[in-house]
């Protein structure tokens, strides 16, 4: 009787750490999914800027319909960035995870690990996105000076 009771006692403790550890490693999933999805939130409203610096430099060949070739050029490369920027946000969103469907199929060092690589991703599209807004924005206020 006293093996029977010790042994529950041992498998009842053993099951109550295991618990604590899902909940603590579910913690650092979820703290970890938030610093990206707020590194998201950052780069997520740039969309909207990209599309008004297309839309200037769209605006630059309508209205200087005698821009030279080169700057014509330019502007469409400027253009091309802009939207290499937006595709690559609208390609991070369509393949990024949900955490839920993370922690049904990986293991936490998995996740962990896809979290860590998102998140480097989404700062990447973050410096493209960037780069291609000041560009294009520089650009068209050269032309006003």
């Amino acid at each position: 009787m006293y093996k029977i009771i010790l042994l529950s006692t041992l498998l009842f403790l053993f099951n109550a750490c295991d618990e604590g550890m899902d909940a603590k490693m579910h913690n650092i999933q979820d703290a970890r999914w938030t610093a990206v999805m707020a590194n998201h939130d950052v780069v997520m409203p740039m969309m909207g800027t990209t599309n008004k610096v297309r839309k200037q430099l769209k605006n630059v060949t309508k209205e200087m319909p005698d821009l030279p070739a080169e700057k014509v050029e330019k502007i469409n490369q400027l253009i091309i960035n802009l939207d290499k920027a937006d595709e690559g946000m609208m390609d991070w969103m369509n393949g990024f995870q949900q955490l839920k469907k993370l922690q049904a199929t990986k293991d936490h060092k998995e996740i962990l690990k896809y979290l860590e690589e998102q998140d480097v991703e989404i700062k990447r599209v973050g410096i493209e996105m960037t780069n291609a807004i000041k560009a294009g924005t520089d650009f068209v206020e050269g032309l006003a000076q």
